[in-house]
């Protein structure tokens, strides 16, 4: 559960948990003191870094407790990368107070100042294959809302790493999107961060807003019309994908999902130079139609033998059927809840359509309501049968850009 309770005294601190890490007066909280339970739903990082994000772009006090508590006792708390996006936030505002910032915190308190602090260079460090593009998901909608013109944000992490957005998917899918909202992005990696011992490199470049975002309306596709693949692959796994998922997957394309759409496969760094100890197989399909969709399958593998090659064009397959299965479906299970929040943030009224919402989207619903009372997040149900979908409406904020 999270809740904004108004009004000062001593009575609810969250819990002996807040307890043990927050431990100022509560008059150091502020009247709008928001408090998040980081097990509900979800219950993992990305709980805790809209919570933050969010903190940082209405300038209220979070106190999150219990954080990724669906993760275990071994799993609990803050990871290298979380906290290093948390470091980055603090870096943006002056006057920013944190408490609970070490790794295996379960409990952080973020009270952000009032004044960005004005400066064009910021550096991220995971010293770890900690995924760069969450991170990222948790700092590049606040620092759209700088004062400076523009400012470089260099990550440094995983690039290609397992329960993360690849670089591809990032690079080719998510900020496209994201730009037709207004958002002036460019993005480049610098070297690939792979587990377990390669940290990459990433220069994000994001320009200071100078209107609100604009909606977007992700609910009709049209025809299909392509399907672009991205591969990326180190030394070891290089002869899997030229010499079976490259002929497999066009035969299987062609014969299952389309005869006659533009198919095009991109070998991108196949394969990697000055991999280490490093092995991945990244490979990311993305589908385009006649309208703006973010309908992507992908595979990261960090171990693959011959007998597993062979299912790997058949696996990516069958993902992409299941996209195209229902008609108007534009959004998959993994960019919906990224799409929310700038949905939220922007001017006017935007909406998607999925299959059905994972629990990461319900879960940054739930966040937004709490954290802003007043925005309308309406959820409903289209369709019957095997044709049935899910659509998502949002009335925006309009946050306004920086002076």
């Amino acid at each position: 559960m999270v809740e904004s309770r108004r009004g000062r005294g001593r009575g609810g601190r969250g819990g002996a948990a807040a307890a043990k890490v927050v431990e100022e007066e509560e008059d150091d909280y502020g009247e709008d003191i928001i408090r998040v339970d980081g097990g509900m739903l979800e219950g993992g990082g990305q709980l805790f870094r809209m919570s933050m994000a969010l903190t940082y772009l209405l300038k209220k006090d979070c106190l999150i407790t219990n954080i990724r508590g669906k993760r275990g006792n071994k799993g609990a708390g803050l990871g290298n990368q979380h906290l290093t996006g948390l470091k980055c936030l603090k870096q943006l505002i002056v006057g920013s107070k944190v408490k609970g910032d070490f790794v295996k915190s379960k409990d952080v308190h973020f009270k952000p100042g009032k004044n960005s602090i004005k400066r064009d260079q910021y550096e991220a460090d995971c010293k770890t294959p900690g995924s760069v593009h969450l991170i990222s998901q948790m700092t590049l909608p606040c620092l759209l809302f700088q004062e400076m013109p523009q400012c470089k944000l260099t990550i440094k992490g995983g690039t290609l790493v397992n329960n993360s957005p690849p670089a591809h998917s990032y690079e080719h899918v998510f900020l496209p999107m994201i730009r037709r909202m207004g958002v002036g992005v460019e993005y480049e990696v610098k070297k690939h961060g792979l587990f377990p011992d390669i940290v990459g490199e990433v220069e994000v470049t994001i320009k200071k807003l100078e209107q609100q975002l604009k909606p977007i309306d992700l609910v009709e596709r049209g025809k299909l019309l392509g399907c672009t693949v991205h591969v990326t692959t180190t030394d070891k796994f290089h002869p899997i994908y030229t010499d079976l998922f490259k002929p497999q997957f066009t035969a299987l394309f062609r014969d299952k999902v389309s005869a006659t759409a533009e198919l095009t496969i991109k070998d991108e760094n196949c394969p990697i130079k000055k991999q280490g100890s490093a092995k991945v197989l990244a490979i990311t399909a993305i589908l385009h139609f006649e309208q703006p969709t973010c309908l992507q399958a992908n595979i990261l593998l960090d171990n693959c033998d011959e007998a597993r090659g062979e299912t790997l064009a058949k696996e990516l397959i069958e993902q992409l059927l299941l996209l195209t299965a229902t008609p108007n479906v534009c959004t998959d299970e993994y960019f919906a809840d990224q799409l929310l929040v700038f949905m939220a943030l922007a001017e006017g009224t935007s909406r998607l359509t999925c299959k059905e919402l994972s629990l990461h989207a319900e879960t940054i619903i739930e966040l937004l309501k709490q954290f802003v009372p007043e925005i309308d997040i309406q959820v409903s149900q289209v369709g019957e049968g095997e044709g049935k979908y899910t659509m998502v409406t949002v009335k925006g904020l309009g946050l306004a850009p920086a002076a």
